[in-house]
């Protein structure tokens, strides 16, 4: 959205926004996903590559994020925690992933997402 400058909507949203104080003069964009660009004036392309990116690249769906954390993310975050809360004198020097079902479940995530997080 573009608002004219002065009026007192443009006055509220600035003063809403923390990194536009001093902002007299220059224009800056606040994306959608919250990154503020300072100083556009002085560099409009940062501003026009970002437009392009929100409107040529899909965000993934709900459901695919979805699952790609229940596949390939929560199932190693899970089995991290739980390695790190049963630390045993036996246990020490080894690494939390070196176990026989955490590479079932890294085979299972690669097969199923192509990837997996550790």
């Amino acid at each position: 959205l573009v608002f004219p400058w002065p009026s007192e909507i443009a006055e509220r949203i600035l003063a809403l926004v923390p990194e536009t104080r001093g902002a007299k003069g220059r224009v800056i964009a606040k994306l959608p996903s919250g990154l503020v660009l300072p100083n556009c004036q002085d560099d409009p392309m940062r501003l026009i590559y970002e437009i392009e990116y929100l409107a040529f690249v899909q965000l993934p769906s709900r459901t695919l994020l979805a699952t790609v954390d229940s596949v390939a993310i929560a199932p190693f975050q899970e089995a991290r925690c739980a390695a790190l809360s049963e630390r045993s004198p036996a246990a020490h020097g080894k690494w939390w992933w070196d176990k026989h079902a955490i590479f079932t479940k890294a085979a299972a995530a690669l097969k199923r997402q192509h990837f997996f997080v550790l």
